[in-house]
């Protein structure tokens, strides 16, 4: 029913090259269009304690100048991987995580990261709706985590359709994404406002992918054997919603995650000059990405050279 960009005919997605493939290096290069290439661990939490990459401007930043009021939400202690020090760098989020919730009263069980999606979702609709009443433009991001860990964690909102775990917490994760969006089809600001679903990177979890499940697993019967030896045939998932802008072509399409940062400012109304942006490039437009000129592997074998320059302007 909406955009979803593709590299198939079908529903598809993007892939992860060097730099983007766990959740911070994918928040970081879908926001800047560059990749995460510091030289530093990449989940420390203390290696942009204080400013995260200070001399990228990302979509954050972009949105900023443009007077959003924007905010962060997760179920996760926020400073794992430096990702409160990026947002609040980068936009200056307001930033509400696992230890904002517990200081509340919003929860007091404490699951194996902070705590599960379905309580995510009914404080998003509360803070969602006090940016609303603010009366300014205002850019929200959630990061659900049910799916994220091998197995995903099953809630009280679980069912048990499918033998294999990790298929009942995907359903389950599916529905109450689907019952947010109605509630945001609900509200006044739906008119004005765009949402984006994506993912950060592939599934760590193998079992659902080497799975058939009764034959309803359609990736597994597009790319048979070969799926979980082969990254780039594992597309990450995007989802448009009340886009601004209308594509030229959103099927076939070779790209990464990098090209998610044009292509999120055009979906929201902005016009960018050249339609390329870091390593990306607008999707919404009829330029060739960089996976499109070069190919996959050789893209990223390029991204896996060292950089003076990066580390000079970036680290």
């Amino acid at each position: 029913e909406n955009l979803n960009f593709s590299a198939t005919e079908e529903v598809g997605g993007f892939n992860s090259p060097v730099g983007t493939t766990w959740t911070i290096g994918a928040i970081f290069s879908s926001y800047s269009g560059i990749p995460f290439s510091f030289p530093v661990d990449g989940n420390s939490m203390d290696y942009f304690s204080e400013r995260f990459a200070p001399r990228v401007v990302t979509l954050g930043d972009i949105l900023k100048d443009n007077g959003y009021n924007q905010e962060f939400l997760c179920g996760s202690d926020s400073m794992f991987g430096s990702r409160k020090s990026f947002f609040e760098t980068h936009g200056n989020y307001k930033i509400y995580d696992y230890f904002t919730a517990l200081d509340k009263g919003e929860v007091q069980d404490m699951v194996w990261w902070g705590f599960e999606d379905s309580k995510l979702y009914d404080i998003a609709k509360s803070e969602i709706t006090e940016l609303y009443l603010n009366e300014k433009p205002f850019c929200f991001t959630m990061l659900t985590a049910d799916t994220h860990h091998v197995g995903g964690y099953v809630c009280e909102k679980c069912l048990d359709e499918y033998e294999i775990q990790y298929a009942n917490v995907v359903n389950c994760a599916d529905r109450q994404i689907y019952e947010f969006i109605e509630w945001i089809k609900a509200q006044p600001f739906y008119e004005s406002t765009t949402i984006v679903i994506i993912g950060d990177h592939p599934t760590m979890d193998s079992t659902l992918i080497d799975s058939d499940l009764g034959g309803t697993n359609s990736i597994e019967k597009r790319y048979n054997d070969t799926l979980s030896n082969s990254t780039s045939e594992r597309y990450v998932y995007n989802c448009f919603i009340n886009s601004r802008a209308e594509p030229v072509n959103n099927k076939n399409r070779e790209f990464t995650t990098f090209d998610l940062f044009p292509t999120i400012l055009s979906s929201l109304g902005f016009e960018i000059d050249g339609n390329r942006l870091g390593l990306g490039v607008n999707l919404y437009s009829d330029l060739n990405t960089l996976e499109e000129e070069m190919g996959y592997e050789s893209l990223n074998k390029e991204l896996s050279k060292h950089s003076d320059y990066y580390e000079d302007n970036f680290y």
